[in-house]
């Protein structure tokens, strides 16, 4: 088995896949276990380009807030690690969120943030594919 995060969450995908979804019989959960043989396959697909997506977003979140006059908070002191990475990117959004009042007051700021908030949508590394519809029973 592969050593790699992507290998390793392609690989339990296809064990979900190969082994377990062909004794599945009930409708809603086959419905459950293909879309967490989807998630799997999204996030595989896409852990190579979060890092890079941490990096830009908290980037271009503190321009705007820099640009109301609201101090970023500090980058780490390793900002390779991940884990370390995504815990400033939490907080680089959190600023964001308690200055909207601030930037509803300022039009070129109100403008920025929808523009940032436009490319975050269009760069969002983690976007699945709809796969066709459901056999989900509403009620349960």
């Amino acid at each position: 088995m592969p050593t790699d995060v992507p290998g390793q969450l392609d690989g339990i995908a296809r064990v979900l896949r190969e082994l377990v979804a062909p004794v599945v019989t009930d409708p809603y959960v086959t419905d459950v276990l293909r879309g967490a043989i989807a998630t799997l396959e999204v996030i595989a697909a896409s852990s190579d380009h979060i890092v890079p997506f941490l990096r830009w977003d908290i980037e271009a979140t503190c321009a705007v807030l820099e640009s109301i006059g609201v101090e970023p908070p500090a980058a780490p002191p390793d900002p390779v690690d991940p884990a370390v990475l995504a815990q400033h990117h939490r907080h680089v959004r959190a600023a964001l969120e308690s200055a909207i009042p601030r930037i509803r007051l300022d039009a070129a700021a109100s403008a920025r943030t929808s523009a940032l908030f436009r490319e975050r949508a269009q760069r969002y590394p983690l976007v699945s594919q709809y796969r066709g519809g459901t056999v989900a029973q509403p009620s349960r």
